[in-house]
């Protein structure tokens, strides 16, 4: 049997040499593989978790301009809010109270019961006139104040079927009148006080009603003769 020379050593080594480094080449392969495999995987948890994470964030955050908005900032007064219109409601929902601006560019406030009836208005027209109005549980005005936008100021007080019955007023010029009306809303007394300080008081008489005469009554002391009138 004969010993292998260096020569069929090296050629050996040279045929076996390619095999290692494919087999080296497979491995580094593989392990890059598994590398950058567990580096996705890293990432998308990541990933995920800044996608939670911004999430939250975005739900706290709505959670708080709801809340804020609803009951503003905790220790924080807004300086101005503005809208062009404001309702208040109860427990039930009820509207109990609107400010807003009218289609006929108005301002007005409607307070109402719990029956949704309004009962209380105040409101300002585009002339400055202003008017506080009372209603009962009808709905009828029964008591109203308004002053105009000339300044004259009147107080109007009202029966059940809204017919004015005592009207009180001053006018521009300073005089004030205070009349009272009947059940068909026809005047029947008044007082008043002209520009020049006089007073009035007028009374009128129903169709039905007589003017009161004198009756005539006995002669006096015809016994003693006539009598002088003292100058």
């Amino acid at each position: 049997m004969s010993t292998p020379t260096s020569s069929d050593l090296a050629h050996g080594n040279e045929a076996r040499d390619p095999e290692n480094r494919l087999r080296e080449l497979e491995a580094s392969l593989l392990r890059r593989v598994d590398q950058v495999e567990h580096e996705g995987r890293r990432l998308r948890r990541q990933a995920t978790m800044l996608i939670v994470g911004v999430g939250a964030l975005l739900g706290v955050g709505a959670a708080l301009v709801v809340g804020f908005g609803r009951g503003g900032i905790p220790g924080i007064t807004p300086g101005v809010v503005e809208a062009r219109s404001f309702v208040v409601r109860d427990p039930a929902h009820g509207a109990r109270a609107a400010l807003g601006i009218m289609p006929d560019g108005s301002l007005r406030l409607t307070l109402s019961d719990a029956s949704g009836r309004a009962r209380a208005k105040l409101g300002v027209l585009d002339d400055g006139s202003a008017a506080l109005v009372f209603s009962d549980s009808a709905g009828t005005a029964r008591a109203v104040l308004g002053v105009l936008g000339d300044g004259t100021t009147n107080l109007v007080l009202a029966d059940s079927l809204g017919r004015g019955r005592t009207v009180l007023g001053l006018a521009v010029n300073g005089s004030s009148t205070l009349a009272f009306s009947d059940q068909g809303g026809a005047t029947r007394a008044g007082l008043g006080v002209d520009a020049r300080g006089s007073g009035t008081f007028s009374l009128t008489p129903t169709a039905g009603d007589e003017a009161p005469t004198d009756e005539p009554g006995p002669p006096a002391d015809s016994a003693k003769g006539p009598t002088r009138s003292s100058r």
